[in-house]
């Protein structure tokens, strides 16, 4: 007889999105829950590894940029990565295509778990920005674009 509760094939966003699993999982009456648990966290990760992957080999396909540290884009289709690791992230491009270099580079590996390495973007992208700012802000202190008189006027 089957003693299987449910099957388990796609994650679901609180926005309705639906990502399919790369395998289903099978939440069987013999199966501890901390057991199905765990093979759907990992078939999660999993598949969220596989389309990030996917994204980025596309990507590359069509001639990948990284930022160098002189901020200009440089083509890094033929870089190698280590076995585990599936990206490297080190700039942010915005929509119009502006690209700022992230102060340190975030490597997504297959080991790390994906909040684990959005946080670490995240974070990176806060001290990038704030760094800039404040660069910015003391470049424009010490320039003396507007220098107060002793009268107040500008």
């Amino acid at each position: 007889p089957d003693d299987t509760i449910a099957r388990l094939d796609a994650m679901v966003s609180k926005d309705g999105e639906m990502v399919p699993l790369d395998k289903t999982i099978d939440v069987t009456s013999k199966k501890a829950v901390k057991v199905w648990l765990k093979e759907l966290e990992d078939g999660m990760h999993t598949t969220l590894a596989k389309l990030l992957h996917g994204a980025v080999s596309e990507d590359a396909s069509s001639s990948l940029l990284s930022a160098s540290d002189d901020g200009k884009a440089t083509d890094v289709t033929s870089m190698v990565l280590p076995d585990d690791t599936i990206a490297r992230l080190d700039a942010m491009v915005s929509k119009d295509g502006e690209m700022v270099p992230l102060d340190k580079t975030i490597d997504v590996t297959s080991k790390k778990a994906v909040k684990v390495w959005l946080k670490e973007l995240e974070d990176g992208m806060h001290t990038t920005l704030a760094k800039l700012l404040h660069g910015a802000v003391s470049e424009d202190a010490s320039s003396s674009l507007l220098s107060a008189s002793d009268d107040g006027k500008a």
